[in-house]
């Protein structure tokens, strides 16, 4: 979470995004663009 909040990711919205994109995966490299580090910026949405 470290890594996501140093590249301006919102925490949660960091883990929902992660969690929703898991299943869709096929192989190795779908799993490396969820790494924090090569997300590009979420919108984030107001509460």
């Amino acid at each position: 979470m470290e890594t996501a909040k140093a590249k301006g990711h919102e925490p949660y919205a960091c883990i929902k995004h992660v969690l929703t994109e898991v299943p869709a995966t096929q192989i190795l490299e779908d799993l490396h663009a969820l790494l924090p580090f090569h997300m590009p910026p979420i919108e984030h949405k107001a509460a």
